[in-house]
């Protein structure tokens, strides 16, 4: 997370390695979400 890259946004030319990091940086976030979601309900 250096910031070079503005959030929410996915170069064109992007790599398979960086790919898997946009994902996994996109459940991590799906994931919290939800548990915030989840535990502000009860």
């Amino acid at each position: 997370m250096n910031g070079s890259i503005p959030s929410g946004y996915i170069p064109p030319d992007l790599t398979h390695d960086q790919g898997i990091v946009v994902l996994v940086m996109g459940a991590a976030i799906a994931v919290g979400v939800f548990v915030y979601m989840f535990r502000r309900r009860r």
